[in-house]
């Protein structure tokens, strides 16, 4: 896996439409080589760091698109070390928008 081909990779990786942060972490663990545990999944679920909704039973889902987006970020973050660009938000009275 490179950086090149990282999304294509988990969109091949995840196919469900929906997934519990369980099922993520399986997926990652299948797709990078080590394990990565359920309980950080589940942690990052609870802090609004991967966004998720709630399912009819009331467990949170996290859905394909968002499982893609923070899995790649991830992947790119912790396993291939590569640079992955920061956002930052200013106030108008910080500095110009133009």
């Amino acid at each position: 896996m490179n950086i090149e081909t990282l999304t294509s990779d988990l969109e091949n990786a995840i196919q469900a439409d929906w997934m519990s942060p369980y099922q993520l972490a399986g997926i990652l663990t299948s797709l990078i080589g080590r394990k990565v545990h359920a309980p950080m999944i589940y942690q990052y679920v609870g802090k609004g760091w991967i966004p998720s909704s709630l399912s009819q039973t009331g467990k949170k889902i996290i859905s394909r698109d968002d499982a893609i987006e923070w899995s790649a970020k991830y992947i790119a973050k912790n396993v291939l070390k590569a640079e992955v660009p920061k956002v930052t938000v200013l106030k108008e009275s910080e500095g110009s928008f133009t």
